[in-house]
């Protein structure tokens, strides 16, 4: 990647359990002479931390944000809180629009519909990934 390429980022996912590593993918475009996408990769593992990339077909791409675009979402979740637990955060962007969607434990009921689009992006994003949990 030069350093004149300019990159969107269209998702981010955020896992952040109490006693287990945090986990971040970030879905982004990359553009150049030829525009590719990829999800960039975070795994805060005491043991073995490290980040990676993957790469992500347009068509996949094109799949997802059509799959996002169906999902409908109440504006007031249920209340939650708590002390242990996991805090989920979406971000979603286009151009300078953005939604920023945060939970703990449990997805809200009213949120439901997003579990099965981000557990598709977790599992786009390979085996090292593999034991992070959408809820």
């Amino acid at each position: 990647m030069s350093e004149g390429t300019k990159i969107d980022e269209i998702l981010e996912f955020e896992v952040e359990p109490s006693f287990k590593p945090r986990f971040v993918v970030k879905l982004v475009r990359y553009h150049s002479e030829s525009d590719r996408y990829c999800l960039r990769c975070e795994l805060a593992d005491y043991l073995d931390p490290g980040s990676w990339e993957t790469q992500v077909s347009e068509a996949v791409v094109d799949e997802l944000l059509s799959e996002l675009g169906t999902i409908r979402l109440a504006p007031i979740p249920d209340f939650a809180m708590g002390l242990d637990g996991t805090t989920y955060r979406v971000a979603m962007n286009r151009g300078w629009n953005k939604l920023v969607v945060q939970w703990w434990g449990h997805v809200p009921t009213q949120w439901v519909q997003m579990v099965p689009f981000l557990r598709r992006v977790v599992a786009l994003a390979g085996s090292r990934a593999a034991g992070v949990q959408v809820e």
